[in-house]
């Protein structure tokens, strides 16, 4: 970030200004939208943040770029000073944001430890100390009186590369460590079912390094700002497809997206391997609801996703999507079918430990049907229809059992 803004004509003054205003505009109908397009409370509130963060850099980057060109008369060194100051302040808030954004998404242990927060947030301090330490020692940048005939303007100079770059790597350390976060993430088995995403995001995350690293070599250019921006639009063009193909509850695959991923399966299959699609229902839901509340009943349902998820992501391809209500559908590729009840033991096995875990007064169980791809059964809707009777028969053998109590 930073580097002096360009020199010279109203044309080069009016294409740094357009361009930060555009980028503003674009960030300010982004953050009035972003609201709505979030399902994770702590991720939209700290995408929230880095917007505001680089709206306010923009205007600051304007306003220096005004001073620099002369836009601004009689303005002072120490006015200067500040106003760049704060600028690269705002760059290392953006910076450090980016990254808990990024860890939000992870869902990693760092958003839930307060001192690991504030250990992240060591190169910040760093960066504005030395910031602090520039205004009287000009060990980064130095700003000073120009003259050109009879006309004196500020001029900006970077004191060295080597100095500068030591700001540079207190922001962009955290746009590495993302990207490497990222794709370390989604090479673990654990997260097989978000290993796409993982990688998407890691690519995503190094995007304002490559533009910051083009304004270290551009330094006349106004290149971060839009860099930036595209970087934003990016994430939030993915929320609004995420929130679109997931479930608000649970961040399952929504009944729709998970329908498509069966049927494309279908389609694709051409291996001996077994395609089973599963019909999961809560038992005793309705009276989760009666009994504890409705909150209780969603709270519910979240713990049986995260069973489901975690049950998934030891499988080699395995989907899970909330079909509707307290129902959940799965799909499978196995090698066996002893698999499938294996499956299907460990998510009942892994319901009843809820109960201890969120220390609840009810127990989780659930009935569970499935149908093995063949030659009868090709189509998704013969593959749902005979799950769902299986599911039922399970249901009504339970029903009976309780009777005879």
């Amino acid at each position: 970030m930073g580097g002096g803004p360009i020199k010279g004509s109203y044309d080069q003054f009016t294409l740094y200004l357009v361009a930060n205003i555009f980028c503003v505009i674009l960030l300010i109908l982004i953050l009035l939208t972003s609201k709505k397009n979030f399902k994770n409370q702590i991720s939209r509130k700290v995408f929230f943040a880095s917007i505001v963060a680089l709206i306010i850099m923009f205007v600051f980057d304007s306003i220096y770029a005004a001073i620099d060109l002369g836009r601004i008369p009689n303005a002072s060194i120490g006015n200067a000073y500040a106003i760049k100051t704060l600028y690269f302040v705002l760059g290392l808030t953006a910076g450090y944001l980016w990254y808990l954004y990024f860890e939000t998404s992870l869902k990693s242990k760092l958003i839930k430890s307060k001192l690991a927060i504030i250990c992240s947030l060591s190169l910040v301090f760093v960066g504005i100390i030395l910031l602090i330490i520039n205004l009287k020692t000009d060990f980064l940048f130095s700003i000073k009186n120009e003259s050109n005939g009879n006309f004196t303007k500020l001029k900006y100079n970077r004191t060295s590369l080597w100095s500068f770059g030591i700001l540079y790597l207190c922001i962009y350390i955290y746009v590495f460590t993302s990207s490497i976060r990222c794709f370390v993430y989604s090479r673990k088995k654990e997260h097989y079912i978000d290993s796409k995403k993982f990688v998407f995001f890691g690519f995503v995350a190094l995007i304002p390094s490559i533009f910051g690293f083009l304004q270290l070599i551009f330094n006349t250019l106004p290149i971060v700002c839009p860099g930036l921006t595209i970087s934003t639009i990016i994430i939030y063009v993915y929320a609004t497809n995420d929130q679109i193909s997931n479930d608000n509850l649970t961040d399952l695959l929504n009944r729709k997206r998970i329908l498509i991923n069966i049927e494309r399966t279908i389609k694709i299959k051409n291996d001996e391997s077994l395609l089973v699609v599963f019909m999961m229902d809560l038992n005793k839901f309705k009276e989760i609801n009666d009994k504890y509340g409705h909150l209780e009943g969603d709270k519910a349902l979240i713990y049986t996703s995260e069973v489901l998820t975690k049950i998934a992501n030891k499988q080699k391809k395995m989907l899970v999507g909330r079909f509707g209500g307290d129902e959940f559908l799965l799909t499978a590729s196995l090698d066996n079918e002893s698999e499938i009840l294996n499956i299907i033991e460990q998510i009942k096995n892994e319901l009843l430990a809820q109960k201890e875990k969120y220390n609840t007064e009810y127990e989780l169980t659930a009935s569970i049907g499935y149908a093995i791809y063949n030659k009868e059964l090709n189509n998704i809707k013969d593959l749902i229809e005979e799950a769902d009777k299986k599911l039922y028969e399970e249901k009504e053998k339970l029903e009976k059992n309780s009777r005879w109590k």
